[in-house]
């Protein structure tokens, strides 16, 4: 008997299994892929963040974890079901299918009293209209036969097993008992405080965390894109402006990726009634800005070249979509590459995280990367960029370069840079030091 059943074995189950395992309770993990089962069987992950690695192999070690590919058996034998499948968009639309068929799995093998909670991120009313009704269809009734909550997850690759187990956690439910249930469960693994609402509730305050930052990346963005018109940089700018008490103003960047705030804004934008009122959202400009970022990286690298450039060769350091992961997910490195490759450049990729290169050339390590380049452009912020010295970027790339800031990584200073190296910083004037 499982004390746990968690359906789905991504970027949030695995990690959502691995805490309750690691908490001594036997956890069983469900997904439809052979390949993911036998690695977790064997003690691995494709997610290589150390402590869930470290937990996969003494929990698995332990047979306090296990994977199956048989939903059924799994069903069976748990005392709760976390379903945490994944919920894309396809075709500009929020696709839900592999939650349904994920619930009507769960339904059909589910014994009376059981917990159901839903941790996939979805659209409002998401619960009430697809999930409930699934089960009370085979008359399993909320409350009464079973119990159904609803709790996002609120975790980040490259942290995430810390995440679960320590941030604050929603609760929402409709029904009292299965409250109760829930927030006996979550009890057992989470230190942070839990706070209970009522579904529907809760599944739009999850859309709402990422909408905001969204939102607050896209102003940083714009704040770039109008200091470097004036011709000012937009790094003093934001600097000086978080002096005051009540501005904290996020860091411009080349775009946004991930699986989460490119896609969670639009499962929020579908409850406006009318299209207008959509189209003139706040939230769907902020889309577009973040969405459009990579033509500002792509404008800087052009004009850093004063001739022909086709055939040249470009370095482009970070594929994943932030620092100090290896998801790759909506990186706005590939629309960069696939772009710089149409137009006839060299393209070579390195990331000391992400294998993803997106059509480019993979460097094995930064010096195969910017070896003989014209230009080296700084995609993501990893720990292991923020130590490059730009002298020695410049005697291993060629004899007339210059390199692409999109991330702010590089240290801002006045006058020239050593080895006549140019500086074209995202957000930044128009070029610190010549060629």
């Amino acid at each position: 008997m499982y004390g746990i059943c968690v359906v789905g074995l991504g970027y949030v189950g695995i990690p959502t299994a691995c805490a309750f395992a690691s908490k001594g309770i036997k956890t069983v993990g469900v997904d439809i892929k052979p390949e993911v089962v036998n690695m977790l069987n064997k003690g691995s992950s494709f997610i290589r963040e150390p402590d869930i690695i470290q937990t996969i192999k003494k929990t698995v070690k332990e047979k306090k974890l296990v994977a199956t590919t048989d939903i059924n058996h799994a069903v069976q034998n748990s005392k709760a079901i976390i379903i945490a499948v994944q919920t894309p968009v396809e075709n500009a639309t929020i696709e839900l299918k592999y939650l349904h068929k994920a619930c009507e799995d769960v339904a059909g093998a589910v014994k009376e009293g059981t917990l159901v909670i839903i941790e996939s991120t979805v659209p409002p009313g998401t619960c009430s209209k697809l999930v409930r009704p699934i089960f009370e269809r085979r008359g399993i009734r909320d409350g009464k036969s079973f119990f159904l909550a609803y709790c996002p997850e609120r975790i980040a690759p490259g942290n995430s097993l810390a995440e679960f187990l320590n941030n604050d956690r929603i609760i929402g439910y409709d029904e009292p008992a299965s409250g109760k249930k829930a927030i006996e469960l979550f009890t057992k693994v989470t230190e942070g405080e839990i706070h209970t609402t009522d579904i529907i509730t809760a599944e739009t305050v999850k859309l709402v965390e990422n909408t905001a930052r969204d939102v607050y990346i896209a102003f940083a963005n714009e704040v770039s894109r109008i200091c470097s018109n004036i011709g000012i940089d937009a790094w003093e700018v934001i600097k000086l402006a978080n002096t005051h008490p009540r501005v904290k103003i996020l860091k411009p960047g080349p775009g946004v990726g991930g699986p989460c705030l490119t896609k969670d804004p639009y499962m929020l934008l579908q409850n406006y009634k009318d299209d207008n009122s959509r189209e003139n959202s706040i939230i769907k400009y902020a889309r577009l800005i973040n969405d459009s970022m990579y033509q500002d990286v792509l404008k800087l690298i052009h004009s850093g070249f004063s001739k022909e450039f086709k055939g040249k060769k470009i370095a482009i350091l970070g594929t994943a979509y932030k620092p100090e992961v290896s998801d790759a997910r909506s990186s706005p490195s590939e629309k960069v590459i696939r772009a710089l490759i149409d137009e006839g450049f060299e393209v070579w990729a390195y990331d000391p995280f992400c294998e993803e290169t997106f059509g480019a050339k993979k460097a094995k390590d930064l010096v195969e990367a910017i070896n003989g380049a014209s230009c080296c452009v700084f995609m993501v912020g990893h720990n292991e960029f923020s130590g490059i010295e730009l002298g020695q970027l410049a005697k291993n790339m060629s004899e007339r370069k210059f390199i692409v800031d999109a991330t702010g990584i590089l240290p801002v200073k006045d006058g020239k840079y050593d080895n006549n190296i140019m500086v074209l910083r995202l957000g930044g004037r128009s070029a610190h030091g010549i060629i």
